[in-house]
């Protein structure tokens, strides 16, 4: 995502997001989440790891790492939370509720 001509010469913003998917026991779950962003020439490079042996994500951010925090049941990072949705059969199912994670709080 890049922020478009006009914006960038006030502002610009330019973000790369990668999301890297694993089946375990017939679920889709991410395995790592990649954030790359420039915001007015402030580089923010961050990798998530989700380590299920650990039951632990693990946060590298500008290549520091964060305290682990405990992986909750269903938990997507944002990019395999869409898979998520799209995979719901809303109309045996028409609530979904689910936890969702950039490396941040759990919400």
């Amino acid at each position: 995502m890049k922020s478009n001509e006009l914006i960038s010469a006030i502002y610009p913003v330019e973000t790369d997001i990668v999301s890297t998917l694993i089946k375990i026991e017939d679920q889709i779950k991410p395995l790592t989440y990649k954030k790359n962003s420039s915001e007015g020439g402030k580089q923010t490079d961050s990798l998530i790891l989700f380590n299920y042996q650990l039951n632990q994500i693990i946060e590298e951010k500008n290549q520091v790492l964060s305290s682990p925090i405990n992986i909750v049941p269903d938990l997507h990072d944002p990019l395999s939370l869409i898979l998520a949705i799209c995979q719901n059969d809303f109309q045996s199912n028409p609530s979904f509720l689910q936890n969702v994670t950039d490396g941040g709080q759990i919400v």
